[in-house]
């Protein structure tokens, strides 16, 4: 930036300029100087909601009893802040919430019962963007009419965001069938249990993905807003955007996923002996996988995939999309095809043992030893699997530019132009661009499932003693799980390094600009985003329980858990990552290098090596000895329950998002480096929180991943062209954050109007001591001014809330 700011982007300075309607500065100014939190605001958010329940209950005959239940309820949430951090990006959200439940109920006989189930529920959404700034107001350049376009969602780390997210603009429903039938069987000592569950699930969604959203690394690169290039050309002097990463969206807007799945079991509750009982379980779960209702999918198999040839595009039906079998449109002769489900393994068969035993060791019943074996599988959410594959090519063309594949975009012009909506299924876009790539000629970024892909299954195994004396209840158990073909996205696509001795696709020196072309599929990007099932997982603990029973007006319960959790990949970034939350192709992505999973085995995001939480409930004694019966009726009915809950921090790693540029990058995870001489000790800060809210821990420790400049080696042996970073040493989640202590509080007066009607007075106190918690620091070492710096909280400040209902 020149001195005088005569070079600030029209774009950022309107931008800058740009109020709200009530007059306020879109991008406000910072409320305080230096680094950390610099601004805050308060808008209130609204939220209503009707609720309908019912509840019928019908004997139909002596042996056969029907159970009818019903929920109903809609609800609006006006949220200030989803998309944006800063105030005039609202959005408004309604929700439709049906649930159906019927139960038939038939007594063979005193040792034979059989009970049929249906369940049915609904679940759905619509937002409605509230921004009013539009791509015409401030400058942006957009493929859309730009009268009508909100402007694109555009973060700036470690400064602010601003735009309405994808989530705010478009409706989903969710329509779930259930079916089961158990029949109940008892002979001798064997209590039998067999039966069936069947699945019939579906999915729509009407999305609008057509505004897109940008990121900035920096407050000056958004103040800059250049393509890469020379200045004198009109760059900003580097080989990279100003802009790190661009994405947007054109296709068919509307999709129907479907998916079934039967479900068998058999269980025996076998009394061995009058001290010892087993459970033998056996079920067989059928899943059969997603597919959409019209075929308007597709996956990429490599081995239909050919190479496109340099300056020109390659044929439709080589570029290693495949179409599945339920699509009636036109498409090319010879286009590949596979089943509906895209996946080679369209049904998947999981047979899950199950045991389990208690035993009384002594003839005295106040110990108990249990512990038990099951292995579970989980079925992939539509959103995991099915969806993503929906925005591929040809039913829809996803320009998702990252780093050196987004070198020509701009505040002016982010995005390339992309073919209208009405146009899908565009069996041009399936062509795949050969080397050198433009605006016009930009590489794909499909969303992919592994062909191979298989659903998860967890094993949980423990064993628990339990000794109860009187009132009392204690126990102590070791918990444990392990988890296989667990969802991860891995990139099968990134950058192989080249030399004169080993060229990559005839190319011998490594850049920034060339990593595109270094990829083992051309035309593709070298971010992919990569849904397969190679992930694993840990988890043991030892865990241990006190718990009182209502005596003399006192209970309680105190649960201590000592754990730890272990697994391949991280949700840290990619939680919120596009407003996606929870879909493991964004949301649990591997570190660093893509080729070696094995190195970013860590803690798992969710981890917690100590909880001890205690509740309970006392209810206060009256004044029994008052005669006046207005004072007994005031002082009797008051009790208290609370909730406390101590549970160390969470896991954090230290990122580097400037790191891995000689690689594309290849993965939205890419860490720093510990500086010279440093060990992680050395990143510990004594001192309280509150006191660290600016530096958490030790930044020093950390230094951004290290840079290969022009000319140099890679390794000692692989040439590097105008310098670029290469990924970071750290592993995943090597710090922790700040430990939580909450304290909940609610004082309960019930009084008594009537024989048949009771009114219920409800003191509630949330955070009574009103600490703060404070969340994860921001960990990215490429943005100094933030790193290390604590901007949020994990639980509001004290709430106190009064409520009165009456009972009738």
């Amino acid at each position: 930036m020149t001195p005088n700011g005569s070079n600030i982007n029209p774009v950022a300075l309107n931008l800058l300029n740009a109020k709200n309607p009530d007059g306020t500065f879109v991008i406000p100014s910072p409320q305080t100087s230096g680094s950390g939190v610099n601004y805050t605001a308060v808008v209130p958010g609204r939220y209503n909601e009707d609720q309908f329940n019912t509840n019928v209950d019908v004997n139909l005959r002596s042996a056969d009893h029907l159970s009818m239940k019903f929920f109903y309820s809609n609800s609006n949430q006006d949220v200030p802040f989803f998309g944006a951090t800063v105030p005039g990006f609202p959005a408004l959200r309604s929700f439709e919430n049906r649930l159906l439940a019927i139960t038939e109920t038939h007594i063979f006989s005193s040792r034979a019962i059989n009970q049929f189930r249906f369940g049915f529920s609904r679940l759905a959404g619509q937002g409605v963007a509230g921004g009013t700034l539009t791509d015409q107001d401030v400058g942006i350049n957009h493929f859309g009419d730009p009268q009508e376009q909100i402007i694109p969602q555009t973060q700036v780390l470690g400064a602010f965001q601003l735009g309405n997210s994808a989530s705010d603009r478009g409706k989903t429903a969710g329509n779930n069938f259930y079916l089961s039938d158990v029949l109940f069987l008892s002979r001798g000592k064997h209590n039998f249990r067999v039966g069936t569950e069947l699945f019939r699930n579906q999915f729509n969604r009407l999305s609008d993905f057509a505004a897109g959203n940008t990121t900035l690394l920096s407050f000056p690169d958004f103040l800059l807003g250049l393509p890469a290039g020379p200045g004198g050309a009109g760059g900003n002097g580097t080989s990279l955007s100003s802009i790190f990463s661009s994405s947007v969206i054109a296709g068919i807007p509307v999709v129907g996923e479907r998916a079934s799945a039967a479900h068998l079991f058999v269980l025996d509750e076998w009394r061995v002996r009058r001290r010892l009982t087993l459970s033998l379980g056996f079920r067989v779960e059928i899943n059969g996988q997603q597919s959409e209702v019209a075929g308007r999918q597709s996956n990429f198999f490599p081995q239909f995939y050919a190479p496109p040839p340099a300056g020109g595009f390659g044929d439709p039906i080589s570029s290693g999309f495949v179409l599945p079998d339920n699509f009636h449109g036109d498409a090319p002769t010879g286009f590949p095809r596979t089943n509906s489900t895209l996946l080679n393994h369209p049904v998947q068969v999981h047979p899950e043992p199950r045991i389990g035993f208690a035993w009384q060791p002594f003839s005295s019943k106040e110990l108990v030893l249990r512990g038990g074996y099951a292995i579970y599988a989980n079925r992939i959410s539509f959103l995991g699997n099915s969806v993503p594959l929906t925005l591929n090519p040809p039913f829809a063309l996803n320009a998702t530019l990252i780093g050196g594949a987004n070198a020509a975009a701009s505040l002016q012009n982010p995005y390339p132009n992309l073919p209208p909506n009405s146009s899908f299924p565009n069996f041009v876009s399936n062509m795949l661009p050969g080397p050198p790539f433009t605006a016009t000629r930009f590489v794909r970024f499909p969303t992919i499932t592994d062909p191979d892909f298989k659903e998860s299954t967890v094993q949980h195994f423990g064993i628990d003693l339990q000794y109860q004396h009187k009132s009392y209840v204690f126990s102590i158990a070791y918990a444990g799980a392990k988890g296989t073909h667990l969802g991860i996205g891995r990139s099968n696509n990134q950058p192989a390094l080249a030399s004169p001795s080993n060229p990559v696709n005839g190319l011998t020196t490594n850049s920034v600009a060339n990593a595109v072309e270094r990829v083992p599929f051309v035309g593709l990007s070298p971010l992919v985003a990569r849904l397969e099932s190679s992930g694993n997982s840990i988890y043991n603990s030892l865990q241990a329980t006190l718990k009182k029973e209502m005596s003399h007006g006192l209970q309680f319960l105190a649960a201590y858990t000592f754990a730890k959790s272990i697994d391949d990949a991280g949700d840290s970034l990619g939680a919120a990552f596009g407003g996606g939350f929870g879909i493991p192709i964004l949301g649990q992505l591997v570190y660093n290098d893509q080729r070696n999973v094995a190195a970013q085995r860590g803690v798992s995001d969710f981890d917690r090596t100590h909880r001890l939480v205690i509740s309970g409930t006392w209810e206060l004694p009256g004044p029994n000895r008052a005669t006046n019966s207005t004072l007994r009726k005031l002082g009797d009915g008051w009790s208290i329950s609370s909730i406390v809950t101590l549970q160390s921090g969470l896991p954090f790693s230290i990122l580097d998002r400037s790191a891995g540029t000689l690689f594309g990058p290849a993965t939205l995870y890419t860490t720093g480096n510990l500086a010279p001489g440093a060990t992680l000790r050395d990143a510990s800060q004594g001192g309280s929180v509150s006191g660290r809210v600016n530096k958490f821990f030790n930044t020093k420790t950390f230094i951004p991943a290290p840079f290969v400049p022009d000319g140099t080696l890679v390794d000692g042996k692989y040439p590097v062209s105008g310098g670029g970073t290469i990924f970071g040493n750290l592993g995943r989640n090597i710090l922790r954050g700040p430990d939580q202590r909450v304290a909940d509080v609610a004082v309960i007066k019930d009084t008594p109007v009537t024989d048949r009607v009771n009114l219920i007075f409800r003191w509630e106190i949330f955070n009574l001591l009103n600490r703060p918690n404070f969340a994860n620091p921001s960990n990215d070492v490429s943005t100094p001014s933030t790193f290390g710096v604590i901007s949020g909280l994990t639980v509001n400040p004290r709430i106190m809330q009064y409520a009165i209902k009456l009972e009738f």
